[in-house]
């Protein structure tokens, strides 16, 4: 059977890389969340500036100026802030908690103290996409160090970002579906020709790129 047997698919819609509009632009891209979601498994420089950039953004939205992001001289603080008059450094440990074998530490905290004398900030922010010990925990409220950890940033997305919580929703509801081994993003779904020509087939396509998947790549792909 070929795919041109199959005279039932539309035409593939363009698709916007942004999440649903609003009347308002979308603060984060589908890409913006996929990477909130899923940090990378080991070390990924690239994607932990990219990361560094959607805090700065969130902060941005926020009334925060930007004084520097994740550059040269930023003396352990990944983001420098002001907001009326107050300076802020952040410290951000984009981690996977699911490869991750350890959760932030107090020695993490007490080293990222060591950054309010050598920036002169006024406070400092520890956020992480994974959690802190409790040790670490008792640490920064001796020092006046605020933490946000994996459930409050999502808190904090979902706050300034109703999209970012239908994103979530929706990623959820498709979790068990197998990925499309072709872009690698969308998820398989297997339906049934119920009339016409080809009818009492099953096929199978892709939710995102709307490729025709063979019933052989499922296999090659362990799907």
């Amino acid at each position: 059977m070929k795919l041109s047997d199959f005279n039932f698919f539309k035409p593939k819609p363009n698709k916007n890389t942004e999440l649903i509009p609003t009347k308002n632009t979308p603060l984060f891209s589908t890409e913006d969340v996929d990477l909130i979601i899923h940090p990378p498994q080991g070390i990924n420089t690239k994607l932990n500036r990219q990361f560094t950039q959607i805090i700065a953004k969130l902060f941005k939205s926020q009334g925060y100026n930007i004084i520097n992001i994740d550059g040269f001289e930023d003396n352990g603080g990944d983001l420098l802030l002001e907001k009326d008059s107050t300076k802020y450094a952040v410290q951000i440990k984009h981690y996977n908690p699911l490869s991750n074998t350890e959760r932030i530490k107090p020695s993490d905290i007490q080293k990222f103290y060591a950054t309010k004398k050598l920036t002169g900030v006024d406070r400092l922010i520890f956020l992480t996409t994974t959690y802190f010990y409790s040790h670490a925990i008792d640490k920064a409220n001796d020092l006046g160090i605020e933490l946000i950890d994996r459930e409050q940033l999502f808190q904090l997305f979902a706050k300034l970002s109703p999209e970012f919580t239908a994103q979530i929703a929706y990623k959820f509801s498709i979790q068990d579906f197998p990925e499309c081994p072709y872009c690698r993003y969308g998820r398989i779904q297997k339906l049934y020709k119920k009339t016409g020509n080809n009818k009492g087939y099953y096929y199978y396509l892709c939710s995102d790129c709307d490729e025709f998947i063979y019933p052989s790549s499922l296999k090659e792909n362990n799907l």
